[in-house]
């Protein structure tokens, strides 16, 4: 029976976003199986309302994404949820009969929820495209080409990343060129939107909101599973540059696992360059974005293959001054001389200045210029024989102390926080 497979993929599990699918492609619920690793318990239930009431207790958010859930119902559809990747089968019939009404709920689910990517395709087609046992190809009638033979340890398999429409997945990341896709969030840092918006050679690509590109291959299923359309389907994964997603997506997850699944640390790529952010509490604690007062921004150069290299300089501010939009846009701002120098004037003239505010400014210069900034500092302060600096809560430093005081912020180190 022919099937549709819709692969759904977030940074973190939420379950409003399961319910939605559940209400929408699911009349009732045959058998929903749940399994919860953190404490080894199998759950089975035959309704929604149980369903749902079991999904919402709070032992499920405690647990994070350590569950796994299996749903079918008598009208053969299924929905698989590992972690945070959602698998969801539908019969073809039903989809071919109500396929607006089935892309507007997609449309409206993309931009809804933080959803990262939706790879809509046919399932034998996405399951012929992942075979590697060339008998078994044979076995369908599936000619092989020879160029797609090769032969590892004496063993022949057909090197699946030569088949166009070839779906892999990179840390439970799906990859590839799927018939209809909507894309968005943090898939943005595997494929920059600007390449995404440049695509042309295809049936549809436009933005729906929110932040959402969709994009549709061919006009119809049939197009799409045609090898006919290879070339489409090539044009997309060269385009986008598609093999050197799996390395950046690899970095990204290394850093994400060391720093937790608490919002602690975001990260993104933009032109060559590559940003972490993470988030601190008053004393420098490492915390959730919702609680923290202040930030740090890491910028790393990219070096060959995409891969994160030399540590550049890193920003700190008060969490209400961050941009992220603006950081994603190549918008990274350091304190200048220019900057510091206003800082001296107002010292010089004997005026109160923000000592906290003054401590940022002096810690976010670029650590290739902290060097000379400093001795420009040290020789501004000497010519002006300024041997007193006032602070706006009511502490002063004199002699010697001027100097250290901007020795000590400018060589700052963000480790010693």
């Amino acid at each position: 029976m022919k099937k549709i497979i819709v692969i759904l993929k977030y940074y973190k599990n939420n379950v409003e976003n399961i319910k939605k699918i559940v209400n929408f492609f699911f009349k009732e619920i045959e058998n929903a199986t749940i399994n919860r690793y953190f404490d080894n318990e199998e759950i089975v239930l035959t309704n929604k309302e149980e369903f749902f009431y079991e999904i919402s207790k709070k032992e499920y958010k405690d647990a994070k994404n350590e569950i796994s859930i299996e749903i079918c119902s008598n009208s053969l559809e299924e929905l698989s949820i590992e972690k945070n990747l959602y698998i969801l089968y539908l019969s073809y019939e039903n989809y071919e009969k109500n396929q607006k009404k089935i892309d507007s709920f997609f449309d409206d689910y993309a931009q809804e929820t933080k959803v990262d990517c939706i790879f809509l395709n046919e399932l034998k087609y996405f399951r012929n495209q992942r075979i590697e046992n060339i008998e078994k190809l044979k076995k369908k009638g599936i000619t092989v080409s020879k160029d797609k033979i090769l032969e590892i340890n004496g063993e022949k398999k057909i090197d699946v990343r030569k088949n166009a429409g070839y779906i892999t997945y990179v840390k439970e990341i799906p990859v590839g060129v799927a018939w209809k896709m909507w894309l968005g969030n943090n898939y943005y840092n595997w494929i920059p939107k600007e390449t995404l918006v440049e695509f042309k050679d295809c049936y549809q690509n436009i933005e729906i909101g929110n932040n959402i590109q969709k994009i549709i291959m061919t006009k119809t299923l049939e197009e799409f599973t045609n090898d006919k359309t290879d070339d489409i389907k090539w044009n997309f994964r060269k385009k986008l540059n598609l093999n050197s997603i799996t390395e950046k997506i690899e970095e990204f997850e290394k850093k994400k696992e060391i720093s937790s699944d608490e919002e602690i640390f975001e990260a993104f790529f933009v032109d060559k360059k590559y940003y972490e952010i993470r988030y601190f509490d008053k004393k420098g604690r490492s915390i959730e974005k919702k609680y923290a007062k202040f930030y740090k921004v890491e910028e790393y150069d990219l070096v060959e293959n995409e891969k994160v290299g030399r540590f550049l300089g890193e920003t700190i501010g008060k969490i209400e001054n961050l941009d992220i939009e603006k950081l994603k846009k190549g918008y990274y701002r350091r304190t200048e001389y220019n900057d510091v120098l206003e800082c001296l004037k107002i010292i010089k003239n004997g005026e109160r200045i923000n000592k906290f505010d003054t401590e940022i400014m002096l810690q976010n210069i670029a650590d290739y210029e902290k060097k000379e900034i400093l001795e420009k500092v040290i020789r501004y302060i000497k010519q002006n024989k300024i041997d007193n600096m006032k602070f706006d809560n009511g502490s002063e430093l004199t002699h010697r102390d001027v100097i250290t005081f901007f020795e000590k912020n400018i060589e700052f180190k963000g480790s010693e926080k």
